[in-house]
């Protein structure tokens, strides 16, 4: 936080958040899926963002606004026969954005989880 407050020298705040990066698990399915592949997915889809949010909520809930978006997809909603660490982990922030909204909503900071569908987008909070 410290650095990437400096980079923009010295500014105190933080209107966004994109949480963006996301690794798959090669559709695994539960009785394939492997303890490394799991951790792995989990602490890049889900550890990190919500890591990154602790942070940025320190300020955003300071100065009373600000906007948090967790880029999902469509299996974080409906699952899929393979991909089990995957879809569990974007359901995880969808669910991680609706819950934040609640907590986050008197101090005017917006978190929401945006997933692309076939032609446009659905936003979930």
């Amino acid at each position: 936080m410290e650095a990437c407050q400096a980079a923009f020298d010295g500014n105190k705040r933080i209107d966004v958040l994109l949480n963006v990066a996301g690794i798959s698990d090669f559709f695994q399915t539960a009785s394939t899926l492997e303890d490394e592949v799991w951790e792995k997915v989990m602490s890049v889809n889900v550890t990190a963002p919500v890591r990154l949010m602790r942070e940025v909520l320190k300020v955003m809930q300071v100065q009373k606004s600000g906007s948090i978006v967790n880029v999902a997809s469509k299996l974080g909603i409906s699952g899929a026969a393979g991909g089990i660490a995957y879809t569990a982990s974007k359901h995880a922030l969808v669910r991680l954005a609706a819950s934040t909204f609640r907590s986050t909503a008197p101090d005017q900071v917006h978190p929401s989880a945006w997933r692309d569908e076939k032609y446009g987008l659905d936003v979930q909070r």
